[in-house]
């Protein structure tokens, strides 16, 4: 009990996926691709999970938990989507590519994926 009565310590994040993206440059675009592509899957998929939880009787602590760990997930997904085309192929592009066009030339409502962004 008096440890949770200290200030908590640094935070300390672990990640393989972000060490493979730090490598990046050094696979190919396909492998590069399927990285990208299976975290946000694994990321969609908790993310799907962590809202379909019945948080109802639950205290302020797990609420607070719970809601803490959606956005996370929700913040990871998002920044994927919108900024993996920076590292497709090791090409660390300065400007994403057009986003706001379906390949038929009318409005895309959803983001363009890594895979897309390589074409």
């Amino acid at each position: 009990m008096d440890e949770l009565k200290k200030k908590p310590g640094r935070n300390r994040i672990r990640s393989e996926f972000l060490a493979t993206m730090l490598f990046g440059d050094l696979l190919s675009p396909s492998q590069l691709d399927d990285v990208i592509e299976t975290k946000l899957a694994e990321y969609r998929n908790e993310l799907a999970n962590m809202e379909a939880c019945d948080m109802s009787g639950s205290n302020a602590g797990n609420t607070f938990v719970h809601g803490f760990g959606i956005s996370f997930y929700r913040a990871a997904i998002t920044y994927m989507e919108e900024h993996s085309h920076t590292v497709i192929g090791g090409a660390f592009l300065s400007t994403p590519p057009a986003t706001s066009m379906a390949k038929d030339g009318g409005a895309r409502s959803e983001p363009v994926t890594p895979r897309e962004a390589a074409e």
